[in-house]
């Protein structure tokens, strides 16, 4: 067996890094090779070390070249006294062999709700995106899928001289955590997977999925602000604060203020800020106030915002690919009826974007292979964690992928963010999950528990309030954002 040599990084001195050769294709594995950078924070405690825990997060097929800093999440928790923690760029990404795409000049402008004369350029934009990635993506580009992901994996299980894993995966990567599992069950140890993807759906149906899980965000928080008439001046029902909703929405840029609303609901500590934003560009009482409104919806956008990034010659494209392991219709008339009902009905968040064609497509001659069906034989059950008002991952698809592999369901309270355990300082979920990595002790089937606080306002019903947060909403936005990054 091939030995690593691990170095010193050069980004802090508890993480080592090294590299590692894994074949392009499994089916040949004698062939062509590509490079995987790993990393690892050696366990504290040797005697008590039980293994290595595997972390992966981030977008399709991992991060986007932070996967070999992630093991620092877990340096300073009880994990270091127990494992050896081991990051990983994912092929395609970061330190890794990289995947690679043009970037081409978007044409269409950024809209929440096009038109129809619209869709032609959306369209010629993500064609244009699928050859970019065509051109220069070579035979790296087919081979960016879960099953490869699972492979590599254990790999580097194998090349560390492990018989068995503990995972930790956040967000998409929890889907390939599963994948993993699936495919080699006598190699799982524990398992936790954070914001889970919803296994019962391709990657189509995740995107439409995040429609669904904006509105219940907004409808709750309409329902919140209806209670604080006093407070909040936007009507005593949630019909009437959405009506001044969608008022307020075309008194800025409407496409920032529908991405700010999906932003501002998704954040229950940021519902006062939001519905004081709809309350000020209705009626600013000046021009301060009416400038620190405007300000305040491009602040909430741009925690969550999707825009056209600057042309560079290339730049890595897993995310492209990865989404491709699945089927797309190809039929644009069908696409086009979807984009039609999302900009009517729910143009907050990014509701017409998630229904537009995507690079898969028009990638008709892909020959990829396609994800196992997960499921649980072999192996131990594990533990989801997911927040419920999380609209990137729907807590739907946590409860499904649950359900699936038998796992115990830690759902989170109030809570918008994609990663919880070990990140968002929720005592009663890190105890639960460090409990079971540690201990093996898993929570019951089905636990809740409370997440970040709504604002302390009270409702109508108890004497109501008035007044507004202490400082500009742009301040208050800024204070949150500043304490909830995660790097």
């Amino acid at each position: 067996m091939r030995e690593i040599t691990w170095s010193a990084s050069d980004f802090h001195p508890q993480v080592e890094v090294a590299t590692i050769e894994v074949p392009l294709s499994y089916a040949d594995p004698q062939g062509e090779q590509i490079t995987l950078a790993i990393s690892r924070v050696r366990c504290a405690d040797p005697a008590k070390r039980r293994g290595i825990l595997v972390t992966l997060n981030g977008g399709p097929a991992g991060n986007w070249g932070g996967g070999t800093k992630l093991p620092l999440r877990f340096a300073y928790t009880p994990l270091a006294q127990h494992y050896d923690i081991i990051g990983m760029d994912p092929r395609g990404t970061g330190q890794s062999t990289p995947l690679w795409r043009e970037d081409p000049r978007p044409t269409a402008p950024f809209n929440t709700r096009p038109g129809d004369e619209d869709f032609a350029a959306i369209t010629a934009d993500v064609k244009a995106l699928y050859e970019a990635c065509a051109r220069i993506g070579g035979p790296l580009r087919e081979q960016i899928t879960s099953a490869n992901l699972a492979r590599d994996i254990d790999a580097v299980r194998a090349l560390l001289g492990e018989e068995k894993l503990t995972y930790v995966g956040y967000g998409d990567p929890t889907y390939n955590g599963a994948v993993y599992a699936t495919m080699f069950p006598a190699r799982v140890d524990r398992m936790v997977l954070d914001s889970s993807r919803n296994p019962d759906v391709g990657w189509r149906g995740q995107f439409h999925s995040q429609v669904p899980a904006v509105y219940e965000n907004v409808d709750a928080w309409a329902e919140w602000v209806s209670e604080r008439d006093i407070r909040f001046g936007l009507g005593a029902t949630k019909k009437a604060v959405l009506a001044a909703t969608e008022e307020a929405a075309f008194r800025t840029y409407t496409p920032a203020f529908d991405v700010g609303i999906g932003t501002g609901t998704r954040h229950r500590p940021l519902w006062a800020v939001t519905a004081d934003l709809v309350a000020q560009l209705r009626n600013p009482s000046g021009e301060a106030q009416a400038g620190d409104a405007q300000a305040a919806v491009q602040k909430l956008a741009s925690l969550d915002a999707w825009a056209p990034g600057e042309p560079q010659e290339r730049v890595q494209s897993v995310t492209e690919a990865a989404t491709c392991e699945d089927e797309w219709p190809t039929d644009l008339d069908g696409y086009y009826a979807d984009m039609r009902v999302a900009r009517e009905k729910y143009p907050y968040g990014y509701g017409v974007l998630r229904f537009q064609p995507q690079v898969g497509t028009f990638w008709t001659d892909r020959k990829m292979e396609k994800p196992p069906e997960i499921k649980r034989e072999g192996f131990e059950p594990g533990i989801v964690v997911h927040g419920i008002g999380n609209t990137m991952l729907r807590h739907a698809g946590g409860e499904a992928m649950a359900k699936r592999l038998g796992f115990s369901l830690i759902s989170v309270t109030d809570e918008g963010h994609n990663e919880i355990f070990a990140v968002r300082g929720n005592k009663e979920v890190d105890d639960y999950v460090y409990q079971y990595l540690i201990d093996g002790v898993l929570p019951p089937e089905r636990v809740i528990c409370s997440g970040p606080s709504r604002p302390d306002i009270a409702p109508d019903s108890a004497g109501g309030t008035t007044g507004s947060g202490a400082g500009t909403l742009v301040s208050q936005i800024e204070e949150w954002d500043s304490a909830n990054r995660l790097w």
